[in-house]
């Protein structure tokens, strides 16, 4: 039996764009997951901050916050260990960051998630306190998602 773990990758426009074309998101990817080993509220707690920290990556790399949800085989999320402050992080949230070195299914994107402000034009800050407001879609409205973020771009 093979475990799958939901993991949170932020994307870019053309990525999304051409999703739908090439039914396929080309590795490497890099994202973040929760802990295998949690379960009920942990567990959602821990997306919750997966999505975040993905979004802030976004953010960070200057790209409009457009984050998909992944359900993968968690033998192809490989566990970044990185600094200290990485390691002291995953342990407190039970999140950590993960390589994706396989390209991605299009029918394994659970979800879309895009940043309210992106859509405003705001420019977002990464260091800023507090969750930042993500808009749920379901993969059928990726053609949506694109155009609401070329809009907004333009």
């Amino acid at each position: 039996m093979t475990t799958t773990t939901r993991t949170y990758v932020a994307i870019t426009l053309d990525q999304a764009r051409f999703l739908p074309e090439t039914r396929l998101l080309r590795a490497p990817l890099r994202g973040f997951a929760p802990s295998p080993d949690l379960s009920g509220p942990d567990l959602e707690e821990a997306e919750f901050q997966a999505a975040q920290l993905a979004a802030k990556d976004a953010i960070a790399r200057q790209v409009p916050v457009l984050v998909a949800a992944l359900e993968i085989s968690a033998s192809i999320a490989k566990s970044v260990h990185g600094s200290a402050e990485a390691q002291e992080a995953r342990e407190l949230t039970g999140v950590g960051a993960v390589l994706i070195e396989e390209d991605v299914a299009f029918s394994r994107v659970a979800a879309l998630h895009l940043a309210d402000d992106t859509l405003e034009g705001e420019t977002l800050d990464a260091t800023a306190p507090g969750p930042l407001e993500l808009s749920w879609y379901d993969t059928t409205e990726i053609h949506h998602v694109a155009q609401l973020l070329t809009d907004a771009n333009n």
